[in-house]
């Protein structure tokens, strides 16, 4: 506990909806489908007669449902828990609570715009302060599309009629566009009562891109500036940029650094093929544990000096945002044990020549990948502990400049395709059938790359380190811009390196 106000509170020592939601979603990369379960069974347990979820769940039996978001994060956790598991039992027998929740989010769509709204449902992330002021969020509004794209694909499984969750989708992908501001190239925060964009830049449309709800064409400019000084500091990501007008080193919601907004960020990146700055962000987190709370990760962080800014110690999904960065992110795994198919997005970076990750969970089974860098050549091995036939769909992020000269499936040429996007040329393997093994080898030449500039921050320290904010592609050669006082590691050739003139120690 904390002095004060908080002196022998004992941290959050109760349930949250949303909280445990976000937690759910690691919970089910890590394979621990029994505690997502039981926390599904709570959820319903206590859902409003209405559909709503709780916000705030006491020891002692007082229930809050004062969130906007609790509610679509838990049809998305639905939706993964039964596509991560393939348990159809369950979602036959909770399909109706399921129903009613779907049922109340749709109905706070007050004016019928195809956007949900905040005003007198609840707050989103942001629950108050000069930036929560929204009627309508477009955070929440991501995943409301998200989690009605994830819980059609099992209602369409198990034979259900989803044509009225099919429609409001439709609409709402269409009315999500008028959070774009096509002058700041930012998807703004949200919309208050009159239709008017709220002003300031935040991290927070980084939850419509790791969903895939903002079109990849608008993402660059929001990305370089995530990435740059004006948000990244050497221990994570502040929720607005320090030259803002709300910005508040020490505020809740305007302008510390979470590590939830950070594994956001980080993400974002890698479902960008952004992912040299994926990764650097998800190590701000993952380092985190070596202070404060030793072994844990801390709540809120300060936005200007790294030290803890937060009411407890340590949170969950702080604790989740690395997890989920590294599987779904760094190793894009999706899987879908109703379709009995998987997808990895590999996005290794060059610091790291060796990999292995030992039982991705796929439903009563598991999958293992081995990824292996010698000299040019990168190696890939994936192993199949499951009764049953899998369908791979595999994405390979290699350096821009890197020249592919063949590859091989089990040791044997395949034809392949390839794109830039991001900081990576994605090659593109066909849809394999994944029986007990199976092995890739990319024969590469030009094997030219950016290490990530990960700065270990010591305590109490100000942010030093340095930042890439852009990449350019020219002829032959690489264009790389960065900020900070020293330049990013090198290797192999035909990279060059610019200097964007921006101090990063204030």
């Amino acid at each position: 506990s904390l002095p004060g106000w908080f002196e022998g509170r004992p941290g959050y020592a109760w349930y949250f909806g949303r909280d445990s939601e976000w937690v759910s979603l690691a919970l089910l990369d890590l394979g621990d489908f029994q505690a997502v379960k039981d926390n599904l069974l709570l959820l319903m347990k206590y859902q409003g007669p209405d559909g709503k979820i709780y916000h705030e769940l006491t020891t002692s039996g007082s229930v809050h449902y004062d969130a906007s978001d609790s509610t679509p994060l838990f049809i998305l956790t639905f939706a993964r828990y039964v596509k991560y598991t393939g348990d159809v039992n369950f979602a036959k027998r909770y399909w109706n609570s399921l129903m009613k929740a779907l049922k109340y989010v749709s109905s706070t769509d007050k004016n019928d715009d195809g956007l949900v709204e905040n005003e007198r449902v609840g707050h989103g992330w942001i629950e108050g302060g000069r930036i929560g002021v929204s009627h309508t969020t477009s955070y929440t509004n991501a995943i409301w599309i998200k989690a009605l794209e994830e819980i059609i694909e099992v209602g369409d499984f198990l034979g259900k009629n989803m044509r009225e969750q099919k429609e409001i989708l439709k609409r709402t992908r269409e009315a999500f566009e008028r959070f774009w501001d096509p002058e700041k190239g930012y998807y703004c925060v949200g919309l208050d009562v009159s239709g008017r964009k709220i002003p300031h830049e935040t991290i927070l449309p980084s939850v419509g891109m790791m969903f895939n709800v903002i079109p990849e064409n608008r993402r660059e400019k929001m990305l370089e500036d995530f990435a740059s000084n004006e948000f990244t500091t050497d221990w994570g990501v502040r929720l607005v940029k320090k030259s803002s007008e709300v910005f508040d080193p020490r505020g809740y919601h305007e302008g510390s650094v979470w590590p939830l907004f950070t594994g956001w960020v980080s993400l974002a990146e890698y479902e960008s093929w952004y992912s040299i700055n994926g990764y650097v962000h998800m190590m701000n987190n993952a380092l985190d544990y070596r202070n404060w709370t030793k072994g844990y990760i801390s709540e809120v962080l300060h936005g200007k000096v790294y030290k803890p800014a937060g009411v407890c110690p340590f949170q969950a999904w702080s604790q989740s945002m690395v997890v989920q960065p590294f599987v779904e992110g760094m190793l894009g795994y999706k899987p879908d044990a109703l379709k009995k198919r998987m997808n990895l997005n590999l996005r290794i970076p060059s610091n790291i020549t060796r990999l292995r990750v030992s039982s991705l969970p796929f439903s009563t089974g598991s999958v293992s990948v081995i990824c292996e860098r010698e000299g040019e050549d990168m190696f890939i091995t994936i192993l199949k502990k499951y009764d049953g036939e899998i369908t791979l769909k595999m994405r390979v992020g290699i350096p821009l400049l890197s020249e592919i000269e063949s590859v091989l499936v089990c040791d044997r040429a395949i034809e392949f395709s390839y794109y830039e996007k991001g900081d990576r040329k994605v090659v593109e393997i066909p849809e394999q059938i994944l029986k007990d093994s199976l092995t890739l080898h990319l024969k590469l030449k030009n094997f030219s790359d950016v290490k990530p500039p990960v700065h270990v921050p010591k305590p109490f320290s100000r942010s030093r380190g340095t930042r890439i904010v852009g990449f350019m592609k020219e002829g032959e050669k690489l264009k790389v811009i960065y900020e900070g006082k020293i330049p990013p590691e090198i290797v192999g050739d035909g990279i060059y390196l610019v200097k964007r003139n921006q101090d990063n120690s204030k």
